[in-house]
Parts: structure tokens; C-alpha cells; sequence
């Protein structure tokens, strides 16, 4: 009988797959192995970065890059995103949904790491009203971001290494992970690829399907010449 753990996974992943598209799961893995070459080629180029504070410019843009990338993935795929609702030390932070489903982002330095208990995460795990205990009531805002979900989850990526060099700072795991409620550990851990392979047979080959380009006509056909 499987245990606890894989329950939850079980389930979350059921929710996922009901309230996200499979190519929002697609794009957003292509475009962050994508986000972490471009991040580090940045920070390599830049010769005025003294050598020891390179890792910290690395992280930070590494981090806008993402944040950019959630909501610009999401948007793209008809999922409600926002980067105005969740504020912390004057810090607005990238949030998205659909469905039954709520979803943040961060780097961490090696894969699964609890991220730091930050006051908002703690409040997404929980499910709480955080918008109204900020204050914030923004009326164009996507109002799906305001409902209670059954999951809130974040999406955390790592690189494959610690050293500054190219290979070590690309993209080396990535996954959508669920906080209990008191953010002690992780209710479920879900990597993308399981993710993707979750979702039926049929949605995973109707997403294959290349879009047909349709032909402008040809203002000489049909012409009596």
C-alpha cells in the first residue's frame, strides 16, 4: 500500500494535471535551462563584477529571470499570473494559478531545499487570505489569484553545481514542490518530468500536434486572368 508521501503526490499531481495544461509544464522547463545559460553568460561577460561577488549577481539575476518567466509562461498559456500580490520588504514576488491551483518560484542552492520560511510562503502553504492581510486589493488584478486553492505549491530550480563555471550553473533539477502547512517539510515532491508523464495518453499526443499554418490565398487564383 503506498504511504503517505506518495498519497499526496498521487493527488497532487490528479489536481495538476485537471487545473494546468501540459504545454505550460513543457515551455517552462525548455525556457529555464534556457533562463539559467543566459543568466550565467551575463554575469561572465560582466567585467565589472569583482570575482568574489560574482556568485551573488548570478543568484540575483538568475531570480528575475525566473520571476519573469513564471508569469510570462503562465500568461501564455491562459493561467492568471501576477507579480503585485505578494510583497515582502518592498519586494514584489511572481505569483501564478489555475484552476484548484496556486504557484510561486525560487531558486534554491541544492535540489528539494526548504526555502527560507519566508512570511509569505508560510501563508500560501496554509491556504490564508494573504491578500487581505496585506492590504492589497488590486481591482485588475486576475481574481482566481484571490480564491482559496487546494494546492499552493512552489516551483524550486537548482543548478547542477556550486562552482561559477558554465557547466556547473546550468539547470540541474527542477520540480513543483508542496509545503505542509506549518512549512515543516514537504507534503509532496514532484519533478517536471513526472508531471508531464501524468497526463493522459491523449493530452500528451494532442500536444504534439504541430499547429497547421494556414495559407494566405493567392489573390491570382481564382482570377480569370
Amino acid at each position: 500500500m503506498a504511504d503517505a508521501s506518495q498519497r499526496h503526490e498521487e493527488i497532487v499531481l490528479q489536481i495538476l494535471t485537471r487545473s494546468t495544461p501540459i504545454a505550460f509544464w513543457k515551455g517552462f522547463l525548455s525556457r529555464a535551462r534556457s533562463a539559467y545559460a543566459d543568466a550565467y553568460s551575463s554575469v561572465q561577460a560582466d567585467r565589472q563584477l569583482n570575482v568574489t561577488q560574482r556568485m551573488s549577481k548570478l543568484w540575483q539575476e538568475r531570480h528575475f529571470k525566473m520571476e519573469w518567466l513564471l508569469i510570462d509562461e503562465a500568461t501564455a498559456h491562459a493561467m492568471e499570473a501576477s507579480d503585485r500580490l505578494i510583497t515582502k520588504n518592498n519586494c514584489a514576488y511572481a505569483f501564478a494559478g489555475s484552476g484548484a491551483v496556486n504557484m510561486t518560484q525560487k531558486y534554491v542552492r541544492t535540489p528539494g531545499s526548504m526555502p527560507s520560511p519566508a512570511k509569505f510562503r508560510k501563508q500560501l502553504a496554509a491556504g490564508s487570505d494573504f491578500h487581505r492581510d496585506h492590504g492589497l486589493m488590486f481591482g485588475d488584478e486576475p481574481k482566481g489569484l484571490f480564491q482559496a486553492k487546494q494546492v499552493n505549491g512552489v516551483i524550486l530550480h537548482s543548478p547542477i553545481g556550486s562552482g561559477f563555471s558554465e557547466q556547473t550553473q546550468n539547470l540541474g533539477s527542477i520540480g513543483f514542490y508542496v509545503p505542509y502547512k506549518d512549512f515543516s517539510g514537504w507534503a509532496a515532491e514532484l519533478n517536471f518530468v513526472q508531471i508531464m508523464s501524468a497526463y493522459s495518453e491523449d493530452v500528451r499526443r494532442e500536444d504534439k500536434v504541430m499547429p497547421k499554418v494556414r495559407r494566405a490565398p493567392d489573390p491570382k487564383e481564382g482570377s480569370n486572368g
